[in-house]
């Protein structure tokens, strides 16, 4: 090709300019970088859902340690099942004191971490803590148990088995497979394998702990030393007291300060008996005159044999102080109002616990003056004369309890015939408590007892049982036994540390 025509040649092919092959090459390195990123973003997706699936899965509830108490593994599923059982324990002891208003102390549809237990706790922080405070109890309690060759007594293996037929039970009645069941309780992955093994490792603790109690001996003067070491705790007081009200009067133009140094005045110069007598009589001078009438009786401002427990702040360090003596005063100062309190008597519990049967016929309530009546009392004593009867034509404890289990309106005790047992004084209404705890008691004595108070209204059929252990020494036996349970734990612990690994963020914390 000549010369010329190379030339031509070049003018008819594009040139390409430096700016050009710039911008090619560019392109070229952008659509490399874009294909690299889709690329890694697709990976990531897919490591994301593959991470997600496992995360969600039942490899961290249960193949992964969540906590550890020495040599004792425990997965995520099994800590939720000591968690949500110390939860749901708690709620229902809530519940049966305040019924439908347990949601104000504990609410199951909120965040644990957002409900308090305590000024210093939230309820999650409650829980957790006693979770693996049992978790460590059980560690060391089934070593322990295992080292001795200790066998689970028939009838420890019958609660496991009823436990376990409970739940199946349960269950059944709301159409649940047995797992789903279980995981609504206890948390997810929980299966009757594993619910079966911690319910059997949480009963050979029960029921081991017990056994080791029970080989404990100790003296009545070692009973006695421990009881005089704890008596203001549990020693009954029988005491007098009267409430002044020092709340403002708006319609007389009495305003608080006023209203509270008179309340103040008044329970001061009632503190100024030293006798039961003197205190009633004062009570009734100084009370309004539209309340004297409560006052005729002597004995309206008693209080006897009340438990420490019923008392609070400055009235319970008071009325324990072992240095009381008959006769002594005070006054204390509450919200709006003064009470003045005379100390009469301590019952150091030297008496022997009742056991006994009781069948209660209520009165029941007028249908339109929505109270009882005259009438409605007479009915209720007349169907308990009729059932003292049939009892009567088979005097026996056996007839009575299967009396008690027919005819009794006392919820508590009819499914069980109508028995209390091992009763102190102060847990029944005052005039039981008279009739058990008097000293002529024997064994098939029997009795029928009005009572009519702010709660019921109704008769009493009750069946002496037997007496118990005497009060005292039943307090002072479970003290000791709590001190030497608390050593054994004390020297036995070291041993037992726990400490929490990677499967203890799948627990249930909320």
């Amino acid at each position: 090709m000549s010369a010329s025509q190379e030339k031509k040649k070049r003018r008819e092919l594009k040139v390409e300019t430096p700016e050009a092959a710039k911008a090619k090459k560019k392109e070229k390195t952008n659509k490399k970088v874009k294909k690299t990123i889709i690329t890694i973003v697709v990976i990531v997706v897919i490591i994301a859902v593959a991470f997600a699936i496992v995360w969600n899965s039942a490899l961290f509830h249960v193949g992964v340690n969540a906590v550890k108490v020495g040599n004792w593994k425990f997965n995520a599923t099994e800590y939720n099942y000591f968690y949500n059982t110390r939860l749901y324990s708690a709620y229902q002891n809530i519940y049966n004191t305040y019924g439908d208003y347990s949601y104000l102390l504990l609410d199951l549809n909120k965040s644990l971490d957002d409900q308090y237990y305590s000024d210093e706790q939230t309820w999650n922080d409650y829980l957790r803590e006693g979770t693996l405070d049992r978790m460590q109890q059980l560690a060391m309690l089934n070593d322990a148990a295992a080292a001795e060759g200790w066998q689970l007594p028939d009838e420890a293996k019958q609660e496991i088995e009823d436990s376990v037929a409970q739940i199946k039970q349960g269950a059944a009645s709301v159409g649940y497979p047995l797992k789903t069941y279980l995981a609504s309780y206890y948390g997810k992955y929980l299966s009757e394998e594993t619910f079966r093994d911690l319910l059997e490792k949480e009963v050979v603790a029960k029921y081991y702990a017990v056994d080791q109690l029970r080989r404990l001996s100790f003296t009545d003067e070692q009973l006695d030393a421990k009881y005089d070491e704890i008596a203001p705790t549990y020693n009954l007081i029988t005491y007098y007291s009267y409430t002044v009200s020092g709340a403002a009067d708006d319609e007389n133009n009495i305003d608080e300060d006023t209203a509270m140094n008179r309340a103040y005045d008044t329970a001061s110069a009632i503190a100024a008996a030293n006798t039961e007598e003197a205190f009633a009589e004062l009570v009734k001078r100084y009370a309004p005159e539209e309340e004297q009438s409560l006052y005729n009786d002597p004995d309206a401002c008693r209080h006897e044999n009340t438990p420490p427990t019923a008392f609070s702040g400055d009235e319970k360090d008071w009325l324990t102080d072992t240095a009381r003596q008959y006769g002594d005063t005070t006054v204390i100062k509450g919200t709006s109002s003064y009470t003045v309190y005379l100390y009469v008597d301590r019952n150091e519990n030297e008496y022997t616990m009742r056991t006994f049967r009781i069948i209660l016929i209520n009165a029941d309530t007028d249908q339109d003056l929505g109270t009882v009546t005259a009438d409605t009392i007479a009915a209720a004593k007349t169907e308990m004369d009729q059932i003292y009867s049939q009892w009567l034509e088979d005097p026996t404890e056996d007839n009575f309890a299967s009396l008690a289990s027919s005819k009794s309106e006392d919820t508590r005790s009819s499914s069980d015939g109508g028995l209390y047992s091992n009763v102190t004084m102060g847990y029944l209404d005052p005039s039981l408590d008279k009739w058990l705890f008097d000293d002529a008691r024997v064994e098939g004595d029997t009795e029928i007892i009005y009572i009519s108070d702010d709660s019921n209204t109704g008769y009493y059929l009750l069946y002496f049982v037997k007496e118990g252990e005497r009060y005292d020494r039943s307090v002072a036996r479970t003290a000791l036994e709590n001190d030497w349970a608390e050593q054994w734990r004390a020297e036995n612990e070291a041993a037992y540390p726990v400490t929490t690994g990677f499967g203890f963020n799948f627990v249930r914390k909320k």
